[in-house]
């Protein structure tokens, strides 16, 4: 046996552990009764979590009031999904996502789960619901050193879903009314412009010609303190039946209506805290196209779920044991792993890549990957001392 060989495989191990790549937080909870006299007894929730690209860290948090007398029943103040960072402003950190299935908000039913589903290479946020219309998953996605938070909506329908809409609202920059300033609110695409009036309109969009908004104030643009800098939004044409803007002089929202055979709806968020109009504009004029086209091949299901191959891996331990003898209850703890983790990634993989993905089967997966990446050390070690 060599020493050296055996810090080697410990340095190994410390190594893989210290690695960085996309970072999610840990799921936050918190609970308190409203302060609010409109929703006298009732009680606020919140769940609370991040991810952080290198590149930029997106906070995101789920909230919902609950009248303890009738737990089933959810209502919200101003949405129930918000992303606090890297902008209050921008995506609205009050509620910012709403998605509609047959004109049903899925935020009236109340939150299954918030998960951590994966980190390092990719990081993956999912919240889901288990709504009237369908079981719902809305996962975000984040990659090494990327501004652009990648989301995937996806349900399992209960009935004929006849009707999709989402609608994502913002505050572009700044708050402009609350803080009794004004400014000019404008969408820009890559064919299009359009600037506040008086009273408010909404502007209607062609899905060829809109598939990305950039969304900013002619006044706070970033630059010389004034404002954070815009945000913008990237769909799939294909996918989108008709879409508006709604713009006025304080928030700025775009309502999207999408294919109802459809059953996995794709976006891109991006917050460009910290730029300007003109850079946050030259930044998508750039780098718009490469995003989409990655947007439509993107694989959104976890590592374990996109990669275990069964054979593979049987390969890599028969290589791990060699020609060792013994060791029988460890050669038969990780048969029994394998063959749970190949009944499993049936399930992940049953409907392919953009279909509904079980992610309790998902979970479950991860799981069985990190035990077995457990015994693949065991079986290292007992290969070097039986050598």
């Amino acid at each position: 046996m060599s020493l050296a060989l055996v810090c080697a495989l410990l340095t190994t191990v410390t190594v893989q552990a210290d690695n960085g790549g996309v970072i999610v937080a840990p799921i936050k909870k918190s609970e308190r009764p409203s302060t609010d006299p409109r929703y006298k007894g009732q009680v606020m929730r919140e769940q609370a979590s991040s991810i952080s690209t290198g590149a930029v860290k997106y906070a995101l948090r789920y909230l919902c009031k609950i009248d303890p007398a009738q737990p089933q029943e959810v209502g919200w103040s101003e949405g129930y999904v918000g992303m606090p960072g890297p902008s209050s402003c921008n995506w609205y950190h009050g509620g910012f996502l709403f998605v509609r299935l047959n004109g049903q908000e899925i935020g009236k039913a109340p939150l299954k789960s918030m998960t951590v589903m994966e980190q390092g290479r990719r990081g993956i946020l999912d919240l889901l619901w288990d709504g009237a219309e369908a079981e719902l998953k809305l996962r975000f996605l984040g990659e090494p050193d990327s501004r652009a938070l990648f989301t995937e909506i996806s349900w399992r329908p209960k009935r004929k879903i006849k009707s999709v809409q989402v609608m994502a609202r913002c505050y572009p920059s700044f708050f402009t009314s609350y803080m009794k300033k004004k400014g000019l609110r404008t969408m820009t695409t890559p064919g299009h412009e359009a600037k506040e009036k008086n009273g408010g309109y909404r502007e209607p969009l062609e899905p060829k010609r809109d598939w990305w908004i950039l969304f900013s104030d002619g006044v706070f643009d970033g630059s010389e303190g004034k404002g954070v800098g815009p945000c913008a939004l990237l769909f799939l044409p294909e996918q989108v039946q008709s879409g508006s803007v709604g713009i006025t002089n304080y928030p700025m929202d775009v309502t999207l209506n999408f294919e109802p055979k459809l059953t996995n709806i794709r976006l891109i968020f991006w917050d460009f805290n910290g730029l300007t109009n003109d850079q946050a504009l030259a930044y998508m004029k750039e780098h718009a196209a490469q995003a989409q086209a990655h947007l439509r091949d993107l694989d959104f299901r976890t590592t374990a779920a996109r990669s275990f191959d069964p054979a593979k891996a049987q390969a890599e331990v028969a290589t791990l044991f060699g020609d060792t003898k013994g060791g029988q209850a460890l050669r038969e703890k990780v048969e029994r792993k394998l063959q749970q983790m190949a009944s499993v990634r049936q399930k992940v993989t049953a409907a392919g890549a953009k279909g509904w993905v079980d992610p309790e089967a998902e979970i479950q997966l991860a799981k069985l990957q990190a035990e077995l990446e457990e015994l693949k050390w065991d079986i290292k070690f007992f290969a070097l001392f039986n050598d």
